[in-house]
């Protein structure tokens, strides 16, 4: 059913079709279906580069529009990370497709803004899962350099250890990964130690926290 409401175009609004997209792809593949999850976050990555979600700091447009496309991309960022971790596949959102180091204080301003609007959680709630949401982006950033080296894209090459220094470059590369989720590690336990998960977050964001320890481990 949803394939064929995509396919009759009931919706021509791209970052609605990239959001459905991205909600179907969190349904688990099933046998006929393997690939069925990596097939919508693919819809959902090309709908948001339409949309120009991906570049849209250098857009004409109002902040709260920029807000929801930063934050629609960076949800592709972390399901294609999360679905290359899951079930072993190259990402589809290579480093050389999206700035890891773009600015992300108006997205920041805007999880903050919106805590004392929700009629689901209260704000004390809603601070806290902004705060993991950006721990999230985070941590697939922290993990893109090793889900490359684990899982390269589709046609690269597999670099040869045929010398001594090319055995030191894949050792440095490795302590280069590493060092990357060590320090992601330490902001996660600092900013949620093991304390106030078990005591003071609410069960949404104690869900959470502890989805993104089992990601890291």
């Amino acid at each position: 059913m949803s394939q064929a409401l995509h396919d009759l175009r009931t919706e021509d609004d791209p970052v609605a079709i990239a959001q459905g997209a991205l909600l179907l792809c969190l349904s688990g593949p099933n046998d006929d279906l393997l690939q069925d999850n990596s097939t919508w976050l693919n819809t959902a990555i090309q709908y948001a580069k339409i949309c120009r979600a991906n570049r849209c700091d250098s857009e004409s447009v109002c902040p709260t529009e920029r807000n929801i496309r930063k934050r629609l991309w960076w949800c592709c960022v972390i399901r294609d990370r999360l679905i290359s971790l899951g079930m072993r596949r190259p990402l589809q959102i290579t480093p050389e497709s999206f700035d890891p180091d773009q600015p992300l204080e108006g997205l920041v301003q805007d999880l903050q803004d919106e805590s004392g609007r929700s009629i689901v959680h209260d704000f004390a709630t809603k601070r806290q899962l902004a705060d993991l949401f950006l721990l999230h982006i985070g941590l697939v950033i922290a993990l893109t350099d090793t889900l490359m080296a684990v899982y390269p894209p589709d046609g690269a090459e597999t670099p040869q250890l045929s010398s001594l220094r090319d055995y030191a470059d894949a050792v440095s590369r490795i302590q280069l990964c590493k060092s990357k989720l060590e320090r992601w590690s330490h902001t996660f336990s600092t900013q949620f130690p093991q304390s106030r998960r078990q005591r003071h977050l609410h069960r949404s964001a104690f869900l959470c926290g502890s989805l993104l320890t089992i990601y890291h481990q």
